[in-house]
């Protein structure tokens, strides 16, 4: 952050930060910002230190709150969306309010969750919301970003149904910088949550594309102009099908770990869904004594397979040799007919999570049994196609992973301007488009 201060104005900073963020604007705004400045000059107050300029407000004295309302129906596509506790819930065909911001939080349920929304909505009866504001002096904006900062999940009630009441709101305190501060404040956070929507887009739709060609490139593969009918359907001619027991072993080697002893573990937490991103480091081994019960052993060579719903997605390359969830069943591909990264995809192929997922048996944790596993039947292409597919879905994992960090990178800008800004130890400097003198309390601080 010390490096930010050395920029005079927010568009400096942002192109160093979030090279992609598009502003969009829906009216012409009133000010600008022309920069920043560390704050020095503080006043203690209850909710803690903040700039001398600023004020301590009841959150009532601004905001007017109302419990929202159970909707007759809920629709999966209309014109008006529905917001509960945890956003958007599904849709009707009837607006509760028509608004230009509205605050909703989470009532019961995600109780304390804040988002904001405008125009025509309807709020269920699981969150309350800003019916009004006062206009004066609260920028909503502003006021939603401070709502976010501070978890206002942690002062819903201790019960078995954590709830947050409209009366501790309206009797919550809140820093109050001027009101033009309250716009620049929300104009930084808002340009890097802009950001992070922009790159949260492009992975969707990157994923998507992905599983459009796993789809394609698994069951009709690159060029082919001959099929020929099988009992799994049309496939290449030159492709055979096989079970995939032909191909590959499970090994449930079994594994006590012993105190004193590194291992390399991995549970069904450290995959992530789909993509088989894992979420643990090489390097990140622990004690044996860390590590409760009997596991299974597994290798650089392996296939990782979750077998527990809801778990059926989760299939993971390790990057080295370790133990891990019996949860997880060991796969090892035979690698002169199929490569370990195609082997991969076809335990995420679609069409094999529902085959695993018509097999599933159990109540309270139902899982596949290994034997129904190795009879699945799948198209194999041969080695030098099963390599070619794998390169193109590589391309595009590596794309996805790319957003991913950057979204990342943003996140965490986010937070740290979150830190900086609302607490006020660094201020945004905000004036007049129209030429006038800066407003009151928008500048004047030492540091700049």
């Amino acid at each position: 952050m010390t490096q930010a201060m050395t920029h005079k104005t927010l568009d400096e900073y942002l192109k160093q930060t979030t090279p992609t963020t598009t502003k969009q604007h829906t009216t012409k705004p009133k000010y600008k910002i022309t920069g920043f400045y560390k704050e020095t000059q503080f006043q203690e107050t209850p909710i803690g230190k903040i700039p001398k300029q600023w004020k301590i407000v009841k959150l009532g004295s601004l905001f007017t709150f109302r419990n929202g309302k159970r909707p007759s129906r809920i629709l999966e596509n209309d014109m008006v969306p529905i917001y509960g506790a945890n956003g958007i819930m599904g849709y009707t065909n009837t607006a509760l309010l028509d608004r230009d911001y509205v605050i909703i939080i989470g009532r019961v349920g995600a109780s304390g969750k804040v988002h904001l929304a405008r125009g025509k909505i309807w709020v269920s009866d699981n969150a309350i919301y800003s019916e009004s504001y006062d206009r004066n002096r609260i920028y909503p904006i502003f006021a939603y970003f401070f709502l976010s900062f501070i978890n206002l999940e942690r002062y819903a009630s201790k019960t078995t149904h954590p709830i947050i009441k409209q009366s501790f709101l309206k009797e919550l305190e809140i820093p109050l910088p001027p009101l033009e501060e309250q716009w620049g404040i929300a104009e930084v956070l808002s340009s890097v949550d802009e950001a992070i929507e922009a790159t949260e887009r492009l992975i969707g739709r990157l994923e998507r594309l992905k599983r459009g060609l796993m789809q394609e490139l698994l069951t009709k593969g690159i060029g082919h102009r001959e099929y020929k009918q099988t009992q799994i359907g049309r496939i290449p001619k030159e492709w055979q099908v096989v079970k995939l027991g032909d191909v590959a072993k499970i090994d449930t080697k079994a594994v006590t770990p012993k105190p004193g002893v590194k291992y390399y573990y991995i549970g069904l937490e450290d995959i992530e869904s789909d993509t088989g991103r894992l979420l643990k480091h090489p390097e990140d081994l622990i004690d044996g004594s860390e590590i409760r019960s009997t596991k299974y052993y597994f290798t650089a060579n392996h296939v990782l397979y979750g077998k527990l719903r809801p778990y059926l997605n989760k299939v993971t390359l390790p990057p080295r040799d370790g133990i891990c969830s019996t949860d997880i069943l060991p796969i090892l591909p035979n690698t002169r007919a199929i490569l370990r990264e195609y082997l991969a995809y076809v335990l995420l192929h679609p069409r094999f999570v529902s085959y695993a997922t018509a097999r599933m048996r159990g109540t309270n944790h139902p899982r596949v049994n290994p034997r129904e596993i190795l009879r699945y039947e799948f198209p194999l292409p041969p080695i030098d196609e099963q390599k070619i597919i794998v390169e193109t879905l590589l391309v595009l994992n590596k794309w996805i992973e790319t957003e991913k960090r950057r979204k990342e990178k943003l996140e965490r800008l986010k937070r740290g301007l979150m830190e900086l800004l609302l607490t006020g130890r660094v201020r945004v400097r905000v004036e007049r488009l129209d030429g006038e003198e800066n407003l009151p309390g928008s500048g004047g601080g030492a540091g700049s």
